[in-house]
C-alpha cells in the first residue's frame, strides 16, 4: 500500500503585496489549487521551514488589493524535514518539496503542489463511518 501523490497545483511568490487583517501590506506566497487561490505569509513559511512553528493558510479576497480574509489551513514541516505538509480545514492534504519551496521563496519560480490521496491519508487517520439517520436519533 504505497503513497499516491499527484501534482494538482503550484505555489509562487506573489507579484504584489497583500493586506492583512489590520490593513498592513505583507509579502505572501500564492497557493493555487483546483478552483481556489489561497495565500501563505512569507515570514510564517520561513519560520515553518526552520521548524519553529506552523504557518497559516489564508482565504484570499480580491477587490482593488489582495486581502487575507481568514485562516483556512496549516502548513507544517514533515518529520523528515524534506517536505512541507499542507492541511486544509476541509480535510484535504497537500505536500510541497522543501527544496522547490525554498527556490520559490527566493525567486519568481513556481513550486509544484502535490495532493496526497485518500488512500495515503487513511494511513494516519482512521476512517470515519457515516451514521444512518436512525443511529443519529438514538444518539440523542
Amino acid at each position: 500500500m504505497g503513497t499516491n501523490i499527484t501534482t494538482v497545483g503550484y505555489i509562487r511568490k506573489s507579484r504584489a503585496t497583500a493586506l492583512d487583517e489590520n490593513g498592513v501590506p505583507i509579502e505572501v506566497l500564492e497557493l493555487h489549487l483546483p478552483g481556489s487561490i489561497y495565500a501563505v505569509r512569507s515570514d510564517e513559511i520561513r519560520s515553518a521551514l526552520r521548524g519553529s512553528f506552523s504557518a497559516r493558510i489564508f482565504h484570499v479576497k480580491r477587490n482593488w488589493h489582495t486581502y487575507l480574509c481568514g485562516t483556512f489551513g496549516i502548513c507544517s514541516l514533515s518529520l523528515t524535514k524534506r517536505a512541507m505538509n499542507l492541511t486544509l480545514f476541509d480535510g484535504t492534504r497537500y505536500t510541497i518539496s522543501v527544496t522547490s519551496l525554498k527556490s520559490a521563496l527566493s525567486s519568481s519560480r513556481y513550486a509544484p503542489v502535490a495532493s496526497l490521496s485518500t488512500e495515503s491519508a487513511s494511513l494516519n487517520h482512521p476512517p470515519v463511518r457515516a451514521m444512518r439517520h436512525s443511529e443519529v436519533q438514538m444518539a440523542y
